[in-house]
C-alpha cells in the first residue's frame, strides 16, 4: 500500500467520475454554517444584551417581550449547532463520507423548522410596527421572508442532491 491510498483525499476517486453537486452541497454547508455560527452568534448576544436590559430596568414588560426573547435565543441557540454541525459535515462531504450524508440529511428534515419560526414571528410581528405605511408592511414581508427562503432552498438542495442513487453511491 503506497502513501497516496493511505490518505483521505486517496478515497475521493477520480476528479472525473465525482459528482460536482455533492461539492457544491458541502460547500454551500460550510458557507451557511460559517454565516450561521456568525450571525446567530450575534443574535443570541443581542438577544442575551436585550434580555439583561428588560430584567435590569425598573419599567414594567410585557410576557410577550419575553417570549420573544426567549423564542429569539432558543433559535439562536440551535440555529449556531446547526451551523457548526454544517461545518463539519461540509468537510466530510468533500471527503466523501457516508456518515456526513446521513448528518446532512437530517439537517435538510430540521432546516425546514427555522424557516416556519421565521414566518410565524413575521406574521405575529406585523401587527406591533408602528407605522403601518404600506410601503414599510411591504418592506417587513419581502424581508421577513427571506431567511425561510434561504432554509427551504437549502432543504430543496440537499434532497434533490443527496437522494439520487448514483450520488450516493459515491460516500464511503
Amino acid at each position: 500500500m503506497d502513501a497516496r491510498s493511505e490518505t483521505p483525499l486517496a478515497s475521493l476517486g477520480d476528479p472525473a467520475t465525482r459528482s460536482q453537486g455533492i461539492t457544491l452541497l458541502a460547500v454551500a454547508n460550510i458557507v451557511l454554517g460559517a454565516l450561521e455560527v456568525f450571525g446567530y452568534t450575534g443574535m443570541l448576544l443581542f438577544g442575551l444584551l436585550w434580555f439583561a436590559v428588560i430584567h435590569s430596568s425598573l419599567k414594567a414588560h410585557s410576557p410577550k417581550d419575553e417570549v420573544l426573547i426567549y423564542s429569539i435565543m432558543g433559535v439562536s441557540g440551535m440555529m449556531f449547532l446547526s451551523g457548526v454541525l454544517k461545518i463539519v459535515t461540509g468537510i466530510g462531504m468533500l471527503l466523501r463520507r457516508r456518515w456526513a450524508r446521513n448528518v446532512t440529511l437530517i439537517l435538510g428534515v430540521l432546516e425546514f423548522l427555522p424557516g416556519l419560526f421565521f414566518i410565524v414571528s413575521g406574521v405575529l410581528l406585523i401587527g406591533d410596527l408602528p407605522d403601518k405605511n404600506p410601503g414599510n408592511l411591504i418592506l417587513f414581508a419581502v424581508l421577513s421572508s427571506l431567511p425561510p427562503l434561504i432554509h427551504w432552498s437549502y432543504c430543496v438542495m440537499v434532497f434533490a442532491t443527496l437522494l439520487r442513487k448514483r450520488i450516493a453511491n459515491e460516500f464511503s
